[in-house]
C-alpha cells in the first residue's frame, strides 16, 4: 500500500469497502454474518492502524 501512495495512486473508498467485504466473506454468499463480522472488523482496524502509522512517520519527516 505504502508503495502504490508513494507514486500518487489512491484507492478509493467504496474499492475500499469491496475489498473489505470479499475479505471478511468466507462463504460468497455477499454479506457478512455475525461470525464475519469480526473478520471485517479486524481489517478496518488493521488498515486504519497501518494508515496512522504511516501519517505518524510521515509528519515526523517534516518537522
Amino acid at each position: 500500500m505504502q508503495a502504490l501512495s508513494s507514486t500518487g495512486f489512491m484507492i478509493n473508498s467504496f474499492q475500499k469497502a469491496f475489498y473489505g467485504m470479499a475479505f471478511a466473506d468466507k462463504d460468497g454468499d455477499g454479506f457478512c454474518d455475525e461470525n464475519e463480522l469480526e473478520k471485517l472488523v479486524d481489517h478496518v482496524m488493521r488498515f486504519n492502524n497501518a494508515k496512522q502509522r504511516q501519517d505518524d512517520k510521515s509528519s515526523r519527516s517534516t518537522k
